[in-house]
């Protein structure tokens, strides 16, 4: 992650990144006869493009991200010269097709992966999922089943992330537990999670979608 050597001192950030693939050239050339992924999360931190650096920051740390961006272009193209053992996977959340990413580097990698958001089926057995820890799971789903089939397929159309299901879950949850504090002791409700996904206001993927489209 980009919080493993980046710092507050001018510098020091391009040192820790230097290290970082130092140490995997040194890892992946005593070991030729294995092979290793490494993956880098976020990485639009680190490769953002060089206009958008320069039209945001200034000074000392200005300079330090643009070094930081060179190490690791050049590095990629080191790894791919002395350790073919090694493939480096960059994750974001930022689509490449809005220049959200340096082409320089995405030049660099060999394929991108786009991610789409999942289906109603998908959201249908990841709720299951997440329901796993209330009381009664298998009779409120069984119960529930139609209502859970219908709420999946409105989160679909909503494009929802498995972070927004997780977050709905856990928001019914807490809906749940002050009826309990409060003295009304039942079990889990459909209507916690209808209630937890009309309050979402924006779902990861609506927010990509023109203002006018929602």
């Amino acid at each position: 992650m980009h919080s493993d050597y980046n710092s507050m001192w001018a510098g020091e950030g391009v040192d820790k990144l230097k290290k970082v693939f130092e140490n995997i050239l040194k890892t992946a050339k005593n070991n030729s006869d294995k092979k290793y992924v490494v993956t880098f999360n976020e990485i639009d931190a680190m490769v953002a493009p060089a206009d958008k650096i320069t039209d945001k920051t200034a000074g000392t740390h200005w300079v330090s991200i643009l070094e930081e961006r060179s190490v690791f272009l050049n590095y990629l193209e080191i790894l791919k010269e002395k350790a073919p053992n090694v493939t480096i996977i960059g994750t974001t959340n930022i689509s490449p097709r809005n220049n959200g990413l340096d082409r320089a580097a995405m030049s660099r990698f060999q394929n991108i992966v786009e991610v789409p958001y999942p289906d109603k089926e998908c959201l249908y057995e990841a709720l299951k999922m997440n329901l796993g820890k209330i009381k009664n799971k298998d009779k409120f789903i069984s119960e529930n089943d139609n209502q859970l089939q219908d709420l999946a397929q409105k989160m679909a159309e909503r494009r929802f992330s498995f972070r927004n299901l997780e977050y709905i879950v856990n928001d019914a949850k807490s809906y749940h537990l002050d009826d309990c504090v409060n003295g009304k002791k039942s079990d889990f409700k459909f209507e916690y999670l209808k209630k937890s996904e009309e309050k979402l206001k924006f779902s990861d993927g609506e927010l990509e979608k023109p203002a006018d489209k929602i």
